[in-house]
């Protein structure tokens, strides 16, 4: 991995990310069944990302480029490329009073191919624009934006997302959010492996929040988020096929507890998740521990993670070992 960048100007910077990657993955497969030929999954990926950057008071402009790129050899048989091509345009002016607008775009190309299994190709486009703005009162912050995605597979989508943050006492604040998201068809659901299904649809979710967030002295913070997703045309694998199976519905809790003395920094995360008869593969509750250590510019980090109420199947069966 390679990382570089060189300043144009006191404004400009050019950055350059470079990454390779090849390494073979064995597995015997699951306790009690047969033991898979020892052969191991052998997979390449390659990343190459140019990003230019103006940034000034009144004002940020970025253009981003990247290519990747990959060459899987896999021991059940599977062999195939594949590549992507994108780029990203945003724009953000602070040139209004109280107020932050950003407008953006972006275009990607994926495209492959499978070297046996009866040989195939695959190719696809997606593109979409943006607009976010944010103007801030006395204690009243106001977000509001969507952005518009088409995929030459699967159709267009708008996605709408609106805000409010009230401010009160010493850095309390209280925030609503209403938005809604979807998720195009992976090329693995679609075309690539045996499971896949050329009829999928997109996945779509209208997401609630409320959170409430208050600084308790000067070491000690809390936050509280509760949310509630409301969807349809989930995908999941169903008798070996990937298939739209229906609307679904989660529910949960975040709660977020930081703490900072001298140069160190704790913060303890709960996360709840209610998938309701959904729990194939879904955790109902994690614990996130974050340790940091900061001296001048130097700084460590650790996290640990817990996870626990974890299912392989719906209906919360088939429950599997904490973590």
């Amino acid at each position: 991995m390679l990382k570089m960048g060189y300043e144009i100007s006191e404004n400009t910077k050019v950055s350059l990310f470079l990454k390779n990657f090849h390494g073979k993955k064995w597995e015997l497969g699951p306790e009690g069944g047969p033991i898979l030929p020892d052969l191991p999954d052998d997979y390449r990926r390659d990343t190459h990302n140019l990003k230019i950057l103006n940034k000034g008071k009144e004002h940020e402009f970025s253009l981003t480029f990247f290519h990747n790129f990959g060459h899987h050899k896999l021991k059940d048989g599977w062999h195939s490329r594949d590549h992507t091509y994108g780029s990203e345009i945003r724009y953000t002016t602070f040139t209004f009073v109280n107020n932050e607008l950003t407008l953006g775009s972006d275009w990607q190309w994926f495209g492959g191919k499978r070297l046996n299994y009866a040989p195939d190709k695959w190719c696809r486009y997606q593109y979409s624009s943006y607009i976010w703005n944010e103007h801030e009162f006395e204690n009243l912050i106001f977000t509001l934006g969507g952005r518009y995605s088409r995929d030459s597979i699967s159709g267009g989508e708008f996605c709408p997302q609106g805000g409010i943050v009230y401010k009160f006492g010493n850095g309390n604040r209280v925030r609503a959010n209403v938005s809604k998201a979807f998720r195009f068809p992976q090329l693995n659901e679609l075309y690539m492996f045996p499971p896949s299904n050329t009829d999928l649809k997109p996945e779509k979710v209208l997401t609630y929040e409320l959170g409430y967030n208050q600084r308790v002295n000067d070491w000690l913070t809390y936050d509280i988020t509760g949310y509630y997703m409301d969807g349809e045309d989930l995908i999941q694998v169903v008798s070996g096929k990937f298939k739209n199976v229906g609307d679904f519905a989660f529910k949960g809790v975040e709660i977020g507890i930081e703490g900072k003395w001298e140069n160190f920094k704790s913060t303890l995360y709960y996360s709840y998740l209610d998938p309701g008869n959904r729990t194939r593969g879904i955790a109902k509750n994690k614990l996130d521990l974050i340790l940091n250590y900061r001296r001048d510019k130097f700084n460590i980090l650790g996290t640990v993670q817990y996870v626990f109420d974890y299912y392989s199947g719906d209906i919360s069966t088939g429950k599997l070992s904490d973590y």
